[in-house]
Protein backbone atom coordinates (compact mmCIF):
# COMPACT_ATOMS: atom_id res chain seq x y z
CA UNK A 1 0.00 0.00 0.00
CA UNK A 2 0.90 3.52 -0.56
CA UNK A 3 1.51 4.45 3.26
CA UNK A 4 3.26 1.37 3.82
CA UNK A 5 6.18 2.71 1.08
CA UNK A 6 5.97 6.06 2.65
CA UNK A 7 7.22 4.75 5.60
CA UNK A 8 9.59 2.75 4.29
CA UNK A 9 11.75 5.12 2.83
CA UNK A 10 11.81 7.09 5.71
CA UNK A 11 12.97 4.12 8.14
CA UNK A 12 17.04 5.33 8.95
CA UNK A 13 17.67 1.81 7.65
CA UNK A 14 16.35 1.95 4.65
CA UNK A 15 19.54 2.15 2.29
CA UNK A 16 21.03 -0.84 4.33
CA UNK A 17 18.10 -2.34 3.13
CA UNK A 18 18.85 -1.13 -0.55
CA UNK A 19 21.97 -2.52 -0.55
CA UNK A 20 20.76 -5.87 0.83
CA UNK A 21 19.74 -9.04 -2.00
CA UNK A 22 16.51 -6.56 -2.31
CA UNK A 23 15.51 -8.15 -5.51
CA UNK A 24 11.39 -7.28 -6.28
CA UNK A 25 8.99 -4.59 -5.17
CA UNK A 26 5.03 -5.30 -5.75
CA UNK A 27 2.64 -1.82 -4.92
CA UNK A 28 -0.90 -2.25 -4.97
CA UNK A 29 -3.92 -1.10 -2.34
CA UNK A 30 -3.78 2.40 -3.82
CA UNK A 31 -1.78 5.07 -6.04
CA UNK A 32 1.65 5.61 -4.91
CA UNK A 33 2.99 9.06 -6.69
CA UNK A 34 5.16 8.65 -9.25
CA UNK A 35 7.83 10.71 -6.75
CA UNK A 36 8.05 7.53 -4.36
CA UNK A 37 8.50 5.27 -7.03
CA UNK A 38 11.49 7.58 -8.82
CA UNK A 39 12.89 7.90 -4.95
CA UNK A 40 12.96 3.84 -4.80
CA UNK A 41 13.93 2.67 -8.16
CA UNK A 42 16.95 5.57 -7.61
CA UNK A 43 17.76 4.13 -4.76
CA UNK A 44 17.55 0.61 -5.48
CA UNK A 45 18.56 0.41 -8.76
CA UNK A 46 19.02 -3.25 -9.02
CA UNK A 47 15.43 -4.10 -8.04
CA UNK A 48 12.36 -4.83 -9.90
CA UNK A 49 9.10 -2.56 -9.70
CA UNK A 50 5.50 -3.55 -10.71
CA UNK A 51 2.81 -1.37 -9.57
CA UNK A 52 -0.31 -2.90 -9.70
CA UNK A 53 -3.98 -2.13 -10.18
CA UNK A 54 -7.01 -4.23 -9.55
CA UNK A 55 -10.42 -4.65 -7.58
CA UNK A 56 -11.73 -8.22 -6.01
CA UNK A 57 -14.52 -8.42 -8.57
CA UNK A 58 -11.51 -8.89 -10.66
CA UNK A 59 -9.82 -11.39 -8.15
CA UNK A 60 -7.97 -8.57 -7.13
CA UNK A 61 -5.70 -7.90 -9.94
CA UNK A 62 -6.34 -5.50 -13.43
CA UNK A 63 -3.33 -4.87 -14.73
CA UNK A 64 -0.02 -4.58 -13.78
CA UNK A 65 3.19 -1.87 -15.23
CA UNK A 66 6.59 -2.78 -14.38
CA UNK A 67 8.65 0.34 -14.07
CA UNK A 68 12.26 -0.88 -15.02
CA UNK A 69 10.85 -2.18 -18.55
CA UNK A 70 8.95 1.48 -19.37
CA UNK A 71 9.87 4.27 -17.56
CA UNK A 72 8.23 6.35 -19.97
CA UNK A 73 5.24 5.15 -18.52
CA UNK A 74 5.72 5.59 -15.29
CA UNK A 75 2.45 7.33 -13.61
CA UNK A 76 0.22 4.58 -15.70
CA UNK A 77 -1.11 1.49 -14.40
CA UNK A 78 0.75 -0.73 -16.74
CA UNK A 79 -1.32 -2.74 -19.09
CA UNK A 80 -4.14 -5.49 -18.61
CA UNK A 81 -3.34 -8.95 -18.08
CA UNK A 82 -3.52 -11.06 -20.83
CA UNK A 83 -6.81 -12.56 -19.67
CA UNK A 84 -8.41 -9.38 -19.68
CA UNK A 85 -9.58 -6.58 -21.68
CA UNK A 86 -9.79 -2.71 -20.43
CA UNK A 87 -11.15 0.37 -21.98
CA UNK A 88 -12.94 3.64 -21.10
CA UNK A 89 -16.50 3.72 -21.75
CA UNK A 90 -18.80 6.49 -22.02
CA UNK A 91 -22.37 6.81 -20.49
CA UNK A 92 -23.97 4.65 -22.87
CA UNK A 93 -21.47 2.09 -22.10
CA UNK A 94 -19.53 2.03 -25.23
CA UNK A 95 -15.95 1.83 -25.76
CA UNK A 96 -14.24 5.22 -26.29
CA UNK A 97 -11.18 6.06 -28.63
CA UNK A 98 -7.76 5.56 -26.92
CA UNK A 99 -6.71 8.78 -24.85
CA UNK A 100 -10.56 10.02 -24.10
CA UNK A 101 -11.50 9.35 -20.72
CA UNK A 102 -14.68 7.96 -19.43
CA UNK A 103 -15.43 5.25 -16.43
CA UNK A 104 -12.82 2.28 -16.71
CA UNK A 105 -14.27 -1.45 -17.67
CA UNK A 106 -13.14 -4.84 -17.49
CA UNK A 107 -14.39 -7.69 -19.24
CA UNK A 108 -12.80 -11.60 -19.07
CA UNK A 109 -12.34 -14.74 -17.63
CA UNK A 110 -10.72 -13.72 -14.40
CA UNK A 111 -14.34 -10.76 -13.87
CA UNK A 112 -16.85 -12.03 -11.67
CA UNK A 113 -20.53 -12.65 -13.02
CA UNK A 114 -21.84 -10.16 -10.21
CA UNK A 115 -22.08 -9.94 -6.26
CA UNK A 116 -24.17 -13.02 -4.18
CA UNK A 117 -27.83 -12.25 -3.23
CA UNK A 118 -27.57 -8.46 -4.78
CA UNK A 119 -29.74 -8.27 -7.60
CA UNK A 120 -29.34 -4.51 -7.64
CA UNK A 121 -25.73 -4.01 -6.96
CA UNK A 122 -25.10 -6.27 -9.90
CA UNK A 123 -27.08 -4.49 -12.09
CA UNK A 124 -25.22 -1.16 -11.20
CA UNK A 125 -21.36 -2.83 -11.58
CA UNK A 126 -21.97 -5.02 -14.34
CA UNK A 127 -23.19 -4.89 -17.89
CA UNK A 128 -23.32 -7.22 -20.31
CA UNK A 129 -20.37 -9.20 -18.56
CA UNK A 130 -18.44 -6.38 -18.08
CA UNK A 131 -17.50 -5.04 -14.49
CA UNK A 132 -17.66 -1.04 -13.93
CA UNK A 133 -14.92 0.33 -12.03
CA UNK A 134 -15.90 3.21 -10.89
CA UNK A 135 -12.74 4.75 -11.39
CA UNK A 136 -12.33 7.74 -14.20
CA UNK A 137 -9.36 7.28 -16.90
CA UNK A 138 -7.98 6.16 -20.29
CA UNK A 139 -6.59 3.84 -22.36
CA UNK A 140 -3.35 5.61 -24.36
CA UNK A 141 -2.61 4.39 -27.98
CA UNK A 142 -0.02 1.80 -26.79
CA UNK A 143 -2.93 -0.11 -24.19
CA UNK A 144 -1.41 1.91 -21.04
CA UNK A 145 -3.97 2.31 -18.79
CA UNK A 146 -4.40 5.91 -16.63
CA UNK A 147 -6.30 5.92 -13.78
CA UNK A 148 -7.49 9.89 -13.52
CA UNK A 149 -9.75 9.86 -10.16
CA UNK A 150 -12.66 7.93 -8.57
CA UNK A 151 -16.35 8.23 -9.37
CA UNK A 152 -17.32 5.82 -6.83
CA UNK A 153 -18.71 6.93 -3.27
CA UNK A 154 -16.06 5.19 -1.30
CA UNK A 155 -11.99 6.04 -0.85
CA UNK A 156 -9.40 3.68 0.45
CA UNK A 157 -7.38 5.54 3.41
CA UNK A 158 -4.40 3.52 4.62
CA UNK A 159 -5.55 0.44 2.97
CA UNK A 160 -9.20 0.79 4.36
CA UNK A 161 -12.11 1.62 2.69
CA UNK A 162 -14.23 4.30 3.63
CA UNK A 163 -17.87 5.72 2.50
CA UNK A 164 -17.83 8.99 1.58
CA UNK A 165 -21.79 8.66 3.34
CA UNK A 166 -19.78 7.51 6.77
CA UNK A 167 -17.85 10.14 7.19
CA UNK A 168 -20.38 12.81 6.31
CA UNK A 169 -22.77 11.20 8.84
CA UNK A 170 -20.48 11.86 11.61
CA UNK A 171 -18.78 15.05 10.58
CA UNK A 172 -22.45 16.63 9.94
CA UNK A 173 -22.72 16.43 14.03
CA UNK A 174 -20.51 19.89 14.48
CA UNK A 175 -21.55 22.43 15.98
CA UNK A 176 -21.88 25.50 13.45
CA UNK A 177 -22.43 23.61 10.53
CA UNK A 178 -25.54 24.17 8.22
CA UNK A 179 -24.17 21.74 5.53
CA UNK A 180 -21.00 19.98 5.15
CA UNK A 181 -19.90 17.16 2.06
CA UNK A 182 -16.88 15.06 1.77
CA UNK A 183 -15.47 14.54 -1.41
CA UNK A 184 -12.04 12.49 -2.72
CA UNK A 185 -9.03 14.52 -2.57
CA UNK A 186 -4.92 13.54 -2.28
CA UNK A 187 -3.23 14.19 1.06
CA UNK A 188 0.61 15.20 -0.39
CA UNK A 189 2.07 12.18 2.06
CA UNK A 190 -0.55 10.21 2.45
CA UNK A 191 -1.91 9.75 -0.92
CA UNK A 192 -5.71 9.30 -1.20
CA UNK A 193 -7.62 11.43 1.23
CA UNK A 194 -10.63 13.35 1.37
CA UNK A 195 -11.62 17.36 1.70
CA UNK A 196 -14.39 18.85 2.92
CA UNK A 197 -16.68 21.37 1.84
CA UNK A 198 -18.57 23.45 4.65
CA UNK A 199 -21.31 25.83 4.43
CA UNK A 200 -21.36 26.99 8.06
CA UNK A 201 -23.98 29.19 10.64
CA UNK A 202 -23.54 32.61 10.50
CA UNK A 203 -23.52 32.89 14.21
CA UNK A 204 -20.77 30.23 14.30
CA UNK A 205 -17.00 31.25 13.75
CA UNK A 206 -14.65 29.36 11.38
CA UNK A 207 -12.15 28.51 13.77
CA UNK A 208 -14.86 26.80 16.63
CA UNK A 209 -16.16 24.97 13.61
CA UNK A 210 -12.12 23.21 12.65
CA UNK A 211 -11.57 22.72 16.39
CA UNK A 212 -15.33 20.18 16.72
CA UNK A 213 -14.06 18.66 13.21
CA UNK A 214 -10.92 17.72 14.39
CA UNK A 215 -11.83 16.33 17.61
CA UNK A 216 -14.93 14.08 15.20
CA UNK A 217 -12.55 12.48 12.48
CA UNK A 218 -11.50 9.22 13.26
CA UNK A 219 -7.69 9.03 14.00
CA UNK A 220 -7.29 6.93 11.23
CA UNK A 221 -8.73 8.91 8.58
CA UNK A 222 -7.12 11.21 6.31
CA UNK A 223 -8.25 15.04 5.88
CA UNK A 224 -6.76 16.97 3.50
CA UNK A 225 -8.44 20.70 4.32
CA UNK A 226 -11.60 22.23 4.66
CA UNK A 227 -12.90 24.66 2.23
CA UNK A 228 -15.67 27.25 3.30
CA UNK A 229 -18.38 27.69 0.99
CA UNK A 230 -21.76 29.97 0.68
CA UNK A 231 -23.85 26.76 -1.01
CA UNK A 232 -23.63 23.62 -2.24
CA UNK A 233 -23.06 22.96 -6.11
CA UNK A 234 -25.97 20.85 -6.54
CA UNK A 235 -27.94 19.45 -9.97
CA UNK A 236 -31.68 20.20 -10.93
CA UNK A 237 -32.93 17.60 -9.00
CA UNK A 238 -30.81 18.72 -5.40
CA UNK A 239 -27.15 15.90 -5.85
CA UNK A 240 -24.36 17.35 -4.75
CA UNK A 241 -21.91 18.21 -7.70
CA UNK A 242 -18.63 16.46 -6.17
CA UNK A 243 -16.62 17.14 -8.92
CA UNK A 244 -17.44 20.83 -8.41
CA UNK A 245 -15.69 20.58 -5.11
CA UNK A 246 -12.67 18.76 -6.40
CA UNK A 247 -12.08 21.36 -8.94
CA UNK A 248 -12.06 24.29 -6.14
CA UNK A 249 -9.28 22.30 -4.28
CA UNK A 250 -7.42 21.74 -7.82
CA UNK A 251 -7.80 25.87 -8.60
CA UNK A 252 -7.31 27.17 -4.55
CA UNK A 253 -5.03 26.34 -1.68
CA UNK A 254 -6.99 24.36 0.67
CA UNK A 255 -5.27 25.11 3.94
CA UNK A 256 -3.62 21.99 5.47
CA UNK A 257 -6.16 20.56 8.14
CA UNK A 258 -5.14 17.57 9.48
CA UNK A 259 -2.55 14.97 9.27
Amino acid sequence: MPFTYEQIIAAADFDRLAGSSLKRFLQAGGKLEIQVVGNIVARVPGADFYVMYGQTEATSRISTFEVHRHPAKLGSAGMPLDNLKVSSVGTDFRPLAAGRSGELAVCGASVAAGYWNDVDGTAERFVNGTLLTGDVGHVDEDGFIWIEGRIADFLKMRGMRVSIGEIEARLCLAEGISEIAAFPACHPRYGEAFGLAVVAEKEHDRAGIIRDLTRRIDPLWICAGINFLDSLPRNEVGKILRGRLGESVAHECMPRFRD
